[in-house]
Order: C-alpha cells, then sequence, then structure tokens
C-alpha cells in the first residue's frame, strides 16, 4: 500500500511482514513451512500466498506494532541482488508462463533503469541483479536446496474440512502431526523441485 493511513485499518492483505508475524499452527500446517529454498526476501509473500491457497486469511492488525530497523547499512549490492534471485524463484514457483515473464521483465527494468549513471551502491546492486536474473552468476548467498518440504498430509484445510472446535490439538481424523513428524521424519514428506 502507497497511503500510510491505509495501515490504520485492520483489513485484509496479501502478505505481512515476517518480521512480525503471527499465524495459527494449523494454517502453517496445511500450508507448509516456510519454504528452506528462500534464504532472505519474497519468503513471507511465498507463505502468505500458500496459507491463502489453504484456505485462511491473511490479515493486517493495527493494533500490534514493532519497530523493524531494516536497510540502515545502506544499499549493499549483494543484497539487491538476493532480493531479484528471491522474486525470480518466487515468479518461477507461483506464477504461468505468461504472467512470470511480464513480472520478471518489469523487475528487470526496474534494475536496468537503476543500473545506469554514476557508479554508486545503488548502481552496483542493480547490475549484479540484472546478472543474477538472468542466471550470468551464482546465487548471491549460495545455492538453495535443490527440493522443499510438501505441506503434511492430512484434511488441515479452513472451511468446511477445517479441524472441529472440539478436536485435540494437531490431531484431525486420526492422523496426529506430531507423532507423525517424530516416527516418519521430515525425509518422508515428497519433495518439490523448484525449477522444473
Amino acid at each position: 500500500m502507497l497511503a500510510a493511513d491505509a495501515y490504520e485499518h485492520e483489513r485484509e492483505c496479501d502478505w505481512t511482514s515476517g518480521s512480525f508475524m503471527l499465524a495459527r499452527r494449523e494454517a502453517i500446517l496445511s500450508a507448509g513451512m516456510l519454504d528452506e529454498r528462500s534464504f532472505i526476501y519474497s519468503e513471507e509473500p511465498d507463505l502468505c500466498l500458500r496459507i491463502k491457497r489453504a484456505g485462511w486469511r491473511v490479515r493486517h492488525l493495527p493494533r500490534m506494532t514493532i519497530v523493524h530497523h531494516a536497510s540502515k547499512g545502506g544499499v549493499r549490492p549483494r543484497m539487491v541482488a538476493q532480493d531479484a534471485y528471491a522474486r525470480r524463484q518466487y515468479a518461477h514457483k507461483h506464477f504461468g508462463p505468461l504472467h512470470r515473464a511480464l513480472y520478471l521483465s518489469a523487475t528487470g527494468l526496474r534494475h536496468l533503469l537503476r543500473a545506469t549513471g554514476a557508479e554508486t551502491p545503488r548502481r552496483a546492486g542493480a547490475r549484479l541483479a540484472l546478472r543474477t536474473m538472468l542466471g550470468r552468476v551464482e546465487a548471491p548467498f549460495k545455492a538453495p536446496p535443490p527440493t522443499a518440504l510438501a505441506p503434511l498430509p492430512g484434511p488441515l484445510r479452513h472451511g468446511p474440512d477445517a479441524i472441529a472446535a472440539d478436536a485435540p490439538p494437531a490431531t484431525v481424523a486420526g492422523w496426529d502431526a506430531q507423532t507423525d513428524l517424530e516416527n516418519q521424519g521430515a525425509s518422508a514428506h515428497t519433495q518439490q523441485p523448484l525449477f522444473s
């Protein structure tokens, strides 16, 4: 949102900042944990989109506030490139070919426009971001794992198939999430490739 006063009202939103996010356990289990392939940036929009697709709502609550001291170190080219890399990951994961091409083109144009002019950290970051988006350099920090854990099995959706109000925590239709995790381990869940 560009209007600052919009943050004064409770409302549904696409995603919230991970620096202060509260989520129901059932929503996280139905959507899947944070994607370990996202080192930094775009992990909150990814999680919130998956939570919404699982039938839950994402809301901004202005009654709760924090101060997040972000970007105090100025522009760092490696972090600008990581942001571009994360946006590319997000686009490959969630968008169809046309939407992905348009989104990545707009993101690339932003960096192309910033890559011109006097040599500054912002220009260096934009140039590194473009090379990262085009796959000409490695991931800014390290390559992510090739797969991520899928959401846990079971009817943990919100809505008609939601957990009954009187059901014990983490128990749905005879499936106990904690026991499942302890007995089967994370390797028992299906792995999903990022770029296919």
